[in-house]
Formats: C-alpha cells, sequence, structure tokens
C-alpha cells in the first residue's frame, strides 16, 4: 500500500515508511482524507492580477461615480453619487463578489472540478462585469455628470478582463488530488506478506538487506529509512 506522506511502497509488516519514516497507522484501509492548506500558488499570475482588479472594482462601486450640482435659497453645492446609485449595478457588485470567492476557492482547495476550462469562466464574468461597468459609466442619471469613481472602476474591470484572457495561454498550475482507496487483497504480492528478518546483534549487511542497528531489521540496501522503527540508516545498515 502507498505511504499518505510521500506515496512511497509500504508492505503490511512495516510500522514505518522505509522512504521517508513517517510511522504507518495501523489497519486494513488507507485513510480516505487528505489534509489540504490553503497555498495561494496554486493562482497563476493572470488570476492574481484578475483577483486584484476585481477587488479594486468592488472598492470603486462605493467611490463617487455621479455628481449632481443643487441649489437651495441661493447656495449651491455638489452631491456625489456612488457606482451603486443606478440599482442594476448591484449585479457588477454580485459578479465582484463572485469572482473573488473562486479564487480563494481555488486558493483553499486542491481541485475545483468545472464542466468548463478555468479561464473560460473568468473571461465570461469579467467580461460581463466589464459591460456593466461600461454602461455604469456612461449611462448617467438624469441631471447628473461624470466623476471620478467611475474611470477607476473601468480601468479596473477591463484590467481584470485582460488578465482573465492572458490566462489562458498560462499553465494549470493545481495538482489533481491522490486518489485513495481501501487496500484490497488483490494489492498485496506473496512478497509483501512476508515477515521481516530475525533481529540481529549490532550492524550487520548482508547481500541486499542492511540491519537497522536499532531494532535490527533487515531491510532494502535502497531504502534510508527502517521499515520496522524508521530509524534512519545508511547503505551499510549504520544509524546515522
Amino acid at each position: 500500500m502507498p505511504c499518505t506522506q510521500c506515496g512511497g511502497k509500504i508492505t503490511p509488516t512495516s510500522r514505518s515508511c522505509p522512504v521517508c519514516g513517517a510511522p504507518v497507522t495501523t489497519g486494513t484501509q488507507v485513510p480516505a482524507v487528505v489534509h489540504r492548506t490553503a497555498d495561494i500558488h496554486r493562482l497563476a499570475p493572470a488570476d492574481l492580477v484578475v483577483g486584484g482588479a476585481t477587488v479594486v472594482l468592488f472598492i470603486a462601486l462605493f467611490l463617487p461615480w455621479y455628481s449632481v450640482n443643487l441649489g437651495i435659497a441661493g447656495f449651491g453645492f455638489t452631491v456625489n453619487l456612488d457606482g451603486l446609485w443606478q440599482g442594476w449595478m448591484y449585479l457588477t457588485l454580485l459578479l465582484c463578489l463572485g469572482t473573488i470567492g473562486y479564487l480563494v476557492a481555488r486558493i483553499a482547495a486542491t481541485r475545483i472540478r468545472l464542466p468548463f476550462a478555468h479561464w473560460q469562466l473568468l473571461t465570461t464574468v469579467t467580461g460581463l462585469t466589464a459591460l456593466l461597468t461600461l454602461l455604469g459609466v456612461f449611462v448617467t442619471p438624469a441631471g447628473t455628470s461624470y466623476s471620478w469613481g467611475g474611470f477607476v472602476g473601468l480601468i479596473a474591470a477591463v484590467t481584470a478582463l485582460a488578465g482573465s484572457i492572458v490566462r489562458k495561454n498560462e499553465p494549470e498550475v493545481l495538482a489533481a488530488a491522490p486518489v485513495l482507496r481501501p487496500l484490497r487483497l488483490a494489492d498485496v504480492s506473496p512478497a509483501d506478506t512476508q515477515a521481516p528478518a530475525a533481529p540481529v546483534a549490532g550492524t550487520v549487511a548482508t547481500g541486499a538487506a542492511a540491519h537497522c542497528i536499532s531494532c535490527g531489521t533487515a531491510n532494502p540496501e535502497e531504502n534510508p529509512f527502517c521499515r520496522s522503527c524508521g530509524e534512519e540508516i545508511s547503505a551499510t545498515g549504520t544509524r546515522q
């Protein structure tokens, strides 16, 4: 059966991996749970561009997009309106949240299965976001004029779309998750069921086997760790 740490071959009688020295859990099944940790390196550079630009667009939605000059009793003043003043721009807000959440999920998960390519999903979402942002900038509410926040959002939306298109040419950076299954009798060869050689006092190397100086177990010459106790051994059987 394979080691859950390094994938090395472990015989049913071994108590530690002969390749990495990790202890072996007793039982007839390989643990089905693989512990995964978040890793930002699962995102390609273009993914980071898309994520950063989308965050900027999300913030820009709350900045002044429109301004209107009002006058009351001879006093004039300017009122600024954010990008969400037009109700349909809330769809842009939801698309931003969805894009950010999806990229965060890719950082946390080893593999996200999709019915289409990753870059296609990003291009579709960021393309729709850029279109809505463009409409939000140039289709102003009646009686208002442009303000700087809308142009910041438009630049961010176009940058996110460009990053999505570039992502097509970058290689996939996620490694497939290991598939673990219960150990079956057919997986065990007759050689795997042989009991280890009797302990030998001291450090002795005979033929292709090196005896561990700690427990005396015979190990194949190529194993850096004892398959019984996990101690590090050399090619001659000497424990380092």
